[in-house]
């Protein structure tokens, strides 16, 4: 007889469930998208100041529209950018509130004091659809007080000016452009939660329930309808420096909350230069420190760390372009290289989930090495062994869980190389030269 416990079957939350299903449509396939804050904020400004007392760059709508130019070629290039490094979907900042809530396209609501007089909105959902890049539309979703009232402001019209009707306000721009653009859009992205915003992703999926509705700041799945938390804060040093998961070691202090490090339904979202593009000396010194302009091969192998340290994990680079859409020229070269690497290495990106449900651990390897894995989801038998630091000698050993390995091939070259997998897989004949080329290598490791 079976044992009381083993009697019935565990219950599924349909809830988690659905979101599951929903994440699974094209969400979580895709695995890597781009960032944009962009508006009356982009340009030289004082990074050293409260994000909310940061003066503008432009003095009014007219000064930024005239200087960004045609909305339809904005979004041509920022698409472009998209499509150029591989990324599957674009976040899009509506409005923020350190730009003063300025709004990118011509809404009827009357909570805006900025608003564009062209719909750059609309532009890029329609060219990012041309390209088959997916537009998820970032609102923000936490206390706006400090922000409306900041010096020189209220930036908000009365009537909108309390977290209440600020709430209302979010919902009431959420069926605008779902009035405006429908299944055109692919999700919403709430930049934090308060009170009053709590019943807004469910609102969001009562318009459509394969929405993706992602919240940032630290959030697990605590709040109904939530199918994305993010990795913005890490709390902890990376190890090796391009390793984000490694640095979520404990709770973050700035949220009052104990969460434990992510695991799962997680879209990391580090940011190459502070989110928003700026000139002025101060701000430039402080992003050429960074290792994305110095090192252009970092952002690929802090993208492949991302996504095969964990397991169901996105990554999503937040950049701020300049305002005629384009990549700001010290990041290139790492575009360039990001582009490269895709060329030849998608396979091991798209349709794949992290090597923590692997045969292969993650992590680091023998003499000094350090690599993550990625499964292909439509073929688990494969797995890539994404190889970030080499050893220091010519044999690299991974770990494994008892699989039985039939072929091992540089991804790259299709080159086949030599193995025994007893205990661990022991690879030969690596051509370690080409780190210098390409940052990292991939091995495609198909098991029995």
């Amino acid at each position: 007889m079976r044992p009381s416990y083993m009697q019935t079957k565990p219950s599924i939350d349909p809830e988690l469930k659905l979101r599951s299903e929903r994440v699974a449509e094209w969400y979580a396939p895709s695995r890597f998208g781009l960032f944009y804050h962009w508006g009356m904020f982009t340009g030289d400004g004082d990074s050293g100041a409260n994000e909310s007392n940061r003066p503008l760059y432009y003095d009014s709508i007219e000064a930024m529209e005239a200087d960004a130019g045609d909305p339809d070629e904005v979004a041509k290039r920022l698409v472009k950018t998209a499509t150029k490094t591989g990324a599957k979907y674009i976040i899009y900042t509506v409005f923020h509130t350190c730009d003063r809530f300025a709004i990118m396209y011509p809404t009827a609501l009357d909570a805006f004091v900025y608003r564009s007089s062209v719909d750059y909105v609309g532009a890029l959902i329609q060219e990012a659809r041309k390209c088959d890049v997916k537009v998820i539309l970032y609102l923000p979703g936490a206390d706006p007080m400090h922000h409306i009232h900041s010096k020189g402001g209220p930036w908000l019209n009365e009537g909108v000016r309390d977290k209440a009707s600020y709430a209302q306000m979010l919902e009431d721009v959420v069926t605008e452009l779902w009035q405006l653009h429908g299944d055109a859009i692919a999700g919403f992205w709430l930049d934090g939660m308060m009170p009053e915003t709590l019943k807004l992703p469910a609102y969001i999926h009562s318009l459509s329930q394969h929405l993706i509705v992602t919240i940032n700041n630290e959030v697990l799945h605590n709040i109904s309808e939530t199918d994305m938390g993010t990795t913005e804060f890490l709390t902890g040093p990376c190890d090796p420096p391009y390793n984000r998961p490694s640095g979520l070691i404990k709770a973050h202090p700035k949220f009052g909350h104990i969460l434990p490090p992510k695991r799962d339904y997680n879209e990391d979202i580090p940011t190459c230069n502070g989110w928003w593009h700026q000139r002025n000396a101060p701000f430039q010194d402080k992003i050429s420190a960074l290792p994305y302009p110095k090192e252009p091969h970092f952002w690929v192998k802090e993208m492949v760390s991302s996504l095969g340290q964990r397991g169901i994990w996105n990554y999503v680079m937040g950049i701020g372009p300049l305002i005629t859409g384009e990549v700001p020229p010290a990041y290139q070269e790492m575009m360039d290289a990001m582009q490269r690497f895709m060329s030849w290495g998608s396979e091991s990106i798209y349709d794949t989930v992290g090597g923590e449900i692997s045969g292969f651990q993650p992590g680091w390897w023998n003499n000094g090495s350090f690599g993550s894995v990625t499964v292909s989801t439509k073929d688990p038998r494969i797995s890539y062994l994404h190889i970030t630091t080499a050893p220091s000698t010519s044999i690299l050993r991974v770990p494994h869980n008892g699989v039985e390995v039939a072929s091992v091939t540089d991804l790259r070259t299709k080159r086949e190389l030599k193995f025994k997998a007893l205990g661990c897989l022991d690879v030969e004949d690596i051509d370690w030269s080409e780190f210098d080329e390409f940052g990292h290598i991939v091995l495609k490791v198909v098991c029995s």
